[in-house]
């Protein structure tokens, strides 16, 4: 189970660091206010920056959701279980 869950966060954590790094282009986006559990919107970005975020992650990881699939993605964490649905993440 130990190695279960630190093989989750491992992939979690290289999921993270790509969508921080893209979150970081957004003018918007408040550092200070980062957690991945929450929505977007706490960290500064609008609906329409949370769509462009969502198709930034798409464009990075070569993977593409549905329309339904996107629609319903409000924080890293909520992108980071659709994405895994499509992609093994590793360090």
């Amino acid at each position: 189970m130990f190695l279960l869950s630190r093989a989750l966060f491992r992939y979690a954590s290289s999921f993270n660091d790509t969508a921080l790094n893209i979150l970081k282009k957004f003018d918007k986006f408040e550092l200070s206010k980062y957690s991945a559990g929450v929505n977007t919107e706490v960290y500064g970005l609008d609906s329409l920056d949370t769509v462009e975020f969502i198709i930034a992650l798409e464009s990075e990881l070569l993977v593409e959701l549905t329309d339904e699939e996107a629609l319903g993605l409000t924080s890293v964490d909520s992108a980071f279980k659709m994405f895994s649905k499509y992609k093994k993440f590793d360090n």
